[in-house]
């Protein structure tokens, strides 16, 4: 945990421990001819540290001394075969989530959770597939924070901001998903195509109100029911030699039940990838690709595009060289989100309120070697 290279001089200061985590998992798993049956079981634990909640505290995201949380569960799964055509997916879990805030009381947070899904092959090329499916997520820590208040500085003058919370359900949602993949020319080709709606319910948002002055409140609550839905679609080529290329888009959208603090509902937003590419003989290939985010991004940022490359070289027939390359021309390159500089949005009550302006992070460069040993190589014929 280090801020000092991110200009908090002050909060890096105090964070001298490191938070831990622990955990661990146990899985049976049993094969019946084409059928596979799993039972598993999780302990994960995790503690913020003292010296690093307070140096937390220090730039506005306030963690109780002390704070600690604890997962347990179990889970049972079958992947069926009923005929060659035919696969289904079966899963539930049972989760329980004890959070502690500071040194205070203890909360359980029980989930059951259950999904299914099921792929058929209607024709050799093309298959069909639905899921439904639940799930349950407990506040995290931050989101039941206690810390009565805390200042930090955005420049001059310095901004105090008041924390609380109103977060007394957990998160909890239900959905379903129907689409398609179908394969052409000779199955070097792919299209894929999803419809899907999800509903949440005590989804965590938080709100900021201006108090006057340099001080504001900050408010964890639990939102009205929220309507997700959306398309996406993709068509992909990947051959053993020649060019490939991947055209990828989705299209969300959001609708809310109710008054949400500090957002707008129902703002249709637009992503896309592209990428060509081409593959040598003896595995070698080369790629660029472009990724869209449109209008209403999660970034709040305008429309932006970055662009990503890779090159993999085999050098024999048991080596491969790669280098890759993200966000090559430093679209949204900051370290670290820039508060309050992210578009403003526009409340139904007129008013605009400010966001903080989210970051993908500098130009990264990736460089990996590949040695494969004994009989076989490492291309792909």
């Amino acid at each position: 945990f280090d801020l000092a290279n991110d200009g908090y001089a002050g909060a890096a200061s105090l964070a001298r421990a490191l938070d831990s985590e622990r955990g661990g998992a146990v899985t049976w798993t049993h094969d019946s001819g084409p059928n596979e049956y799993a039972l598993s079981a999780n302990l994960d634990t995790s503690r913020a540290n003292d010296a690093n909640a307070a140096a937390l505290a220090a730039f506005g995201e306030p963690l109780a001394d002390g704070s600690s949380t604890a997962r347990v569960s179990a889970r049972a799964s079958a992947n069926l075969h009923p005929s060659s055509r035919t696969e289904v997916d079966l899963s539930a879990e049972g989760v329980d989530d004890a959070t502690r805030v500071g040194y205070g009381a203890i909360r359980d947070w029980p989930a059951l959770e259950a999904r299914a899904g099921l792929s058929q092959l209607v024709l050799p090329q093309l298959s069909l597939r639905a899921s439904v499916g639940t799930s349950a997520v407990a506040p995290p820590l931050d989101v039941l924070d206690v810390t009565p208040a805390s200042q930090f500085s955005l420049g001059l003058p310095p901004a105090t901001f008041f924390f609380s919370s109103s977060v007394t359900q957990e998160e909890e949602a239900s959905g379903g998903d129907v689409g398609l993949e179908w394969r052409l020319h000779g199955n070097t080709t792919t299209l894929s195509a999803d419809l899907y709606a999800t509903q949440t319910n005590h989804a965590y948002v938080l709100s900021t109100t201006s108090l006057g002055g340099p001080f504001y409140a900050t408010l964890w609550s639990n939102a009205p029911p929220m309507h997700d839905e959306g398309a996406e679609i993709s068509l992909v080529q990947f051959k053993p030699i020649g060019l490939g290329f991947i055209v990828q888009a989705a299209f969300p959208r959001t609708y809310v039940s109710g008054p949400l603090p500090n957002n707008v509902a129902g703002i249709p937003y637009a992503q896309g990838y592209g990428e060509l590419s081409y593959k040598w003989p003896r595995g070698s290939r080369a790629s660029i690709g472009a990724l869209y985010a449109g209008a209403n991004n999660p970034y709040a940022r305008g429309a932006f595009v970055a662009l990503n490359s890779n090159l993999e070289l085999s050098v024999g027939a048991r080596s491969k060289f790669q280098l890759s390359a993200e966000n090559l021309f430093g679209a949204l390159g900051g370290r670290i989100p820039v508060a309050f500089a992210g578009m403003p949005q526009l409340l139904p009550s007129g008013a605009f309120v400010p966001t903080s302006a989210n970051v993908l992070g500098p130009p990264t460069v990736r460089v990996m070697f590949r040695q494969s040993f004994g009989q076989g190589a490492i291309f792909e014929h």
